[in-house]
């Protein structure tokens, strides 16, 4: 099984065999991290409740009756 370097970053299996470099808790974080696909929490969305718009009563116009 072999595992490659992405973006320059470096694999588990990387880094016992580069122990000159100086690893740091950050380094050995991202290449643990590397083989394990982090999973998004999905963020629910809240709903808008729609408000319901009154409807206008139109005033009927009374016709004047010409005598």
């Amino acid at each position: 099984m072999e595992l490659t370097a992405r973006a320059g970053r470096i694999t588990a299996l990387e880094v016992p065999l580069r122990k000159d470099w100086k690893i740091g808790t950050e380094f050995l974080g991202i290449a643990s991290s590397l083989g394990k696909k982090k999973k998004k929490k999905k963020k629910k969305k809240k709903k808008k409740k729609k408000k319901k718009k009154k409807k206008k009563k139109k005033k009927k116009k009374k016709k004047k009756k010409k005598k």
